[in-house]
């Protein structure tokens, strides 16, 4: 359980230069990372590999804290298909697999996320057990399944790009299919040790993203097409449901 990755991520310059530039971005509501680097977080990542590895392993390490209370935090299924949208290489898909022996999987990222996540998979003895599928989530995917997942994806974004993802996951969503959307929960102004921060870094880096209350994610769903269901609070993130 180490948090080296994260710590490497958050002392780069890049992130450390973003930060730097706060008060504009207090100032202005606009992102620093794009005003200081001319680009954005997303584009600097493909032209600094090294730089996205360590993001990649930080949110890697940041899934493996929080899967215990996603398992335990939620009714997830004895059997049927768990879809995990842009879910890496596999992580919390096969935290939940593990929990659930007669449930199957399917995985949605990129080819070279899911190339990697073929050994990753197959280390774990779960590759026999889960589909890998190319998508994309602004675009489309096709994966049919009884219950999809988006952790920690919307809190990258301002609430249009949400609405593009959410519709192109409920495109490939068959009726009486859930989507559970796994983010930690800004209420407004109540203070939270983990969302607080990490909705001043997603604001600050990120394409106009920020942390959400409850009832902000359920309106991003209906928007999407979707019907509110519950909401699951657990001791790490929440799970807001969304039912086709």
């Amino acid at each position: 359980m180490s948090v080296r990755d994260w710590a490497r991520y958050f002392a780069s310059s890049s992130n450390a230069a973003a930060w730097a530039d706060l008060t504009e971005t207090v100032r202005t509501g606009k992102a620093a990372f794009p005003r200081v680097h001319g680009r954005s977080v997303w584009q600097w990542f493909a032209e600094h590999p090294e730089e996205e590895r360590a993001f990649a392993g930080g949110m890697r390490g940041a899934t493996e804290q929080d899967a215990p209370f996603i398992v335990n935090g939620y009714p997830w299924p004895d059997g049927g298909v768990l879809c995990d949208v842009a879910g890496g290489v596999g992580t919390l898909l096969a935290a939940i697999l593990d929990s659930r022996p007669g449930l199957r999987g399917v995985l949605v990222d990129g080819p070279g996320v899911l190339a990697e996540a073929e050994g990753w998979l197959a280390g774990r003895g779960l590759r026999e057990r889960v589909e890998l599928a190319e998508g994309d989530i602004f675009r489309s995917l096709d994966a049919r399944a009884d219950v999809y997942v988006l952790k920690n994806i919307l809190h990258d974004w301002d609430d249009q790009a949400c609405a593009t993802i959410l519709k192109a996951v409920r495109a490939a969503m068959p009726e009486g299919s859930k989507l559970v959307l796994v983010e930690y929960l800004q209420e407004r102004n109540r203070p939270h040790v983990v969302a607080s921060v990490s909705d001043i870094q997603m604001m600050n880096v990120c394409d106009d993203g920020r942390e959400r209350s409850a009832e902000e994610l359920q309106a991003l769903l209906v928007g999407a097409g979707l019907r509110a269901g519950g909401v699951h609070r657990t001791g790490g993130p929440a799970l807001v449901e969304g039912l086709a």
